[in-house]
């Protein structure tokens, strides 16, 4: 048995379930989880997000992740991670910052279950 950690992240289109269910794995195996932090950002700018908010938003990220991660011991899940800020970026901006783009690449976790709005 290996014991590196093991990253599980939910990704997909808003309100489809990926909180409800990584909480619903953390707590059936365990294992730390990891919150979206765009959601916890959005609630505290209380305006609509720009460009601008890219950069706060994959450190606050990376920051919550890395945090999770060090109290994890097996297993981690991830309500999204940085490809969702990538993905969300470059839709609503027509850009990524180069630095989040390599930061995604650099990150990426060991399955991503993907989420889709076919769940009512």
């Amino acid at each position: 048995m290996s014991d590196r950690l093991l990253r599980v992240v939910l990704i997909g289109p808003e309100s489809t379930g990926k909180t409800t269910l990584a909480e619903a794995i953390a707590a059936r195996y365990g294992a730390e989880r990891s919150a979206e932090f765009a959601r916890v950002y959005v609630d505290m700018m209380r305006r609509p997000l720009t460009g601008a908010d890219v950069e706060p938003i994959a450190r606050g990220q990376i920051a919550a992740e890395d945090v999770a991660a060090a109290r994890a011991t097996r297993l981690l899940v991830l309500d999204t991670d940085l490809v969702s800020t990538v993905v969300y970026s470059h839709h609503y901006n027509g850009f990524c910052p180069s630095w989040v783009e390599q930061a995604a690449r650099d990150r990426l976790s060991d399955l991503y279950l993907l989420h889709y709005t076919d769940v009512p």
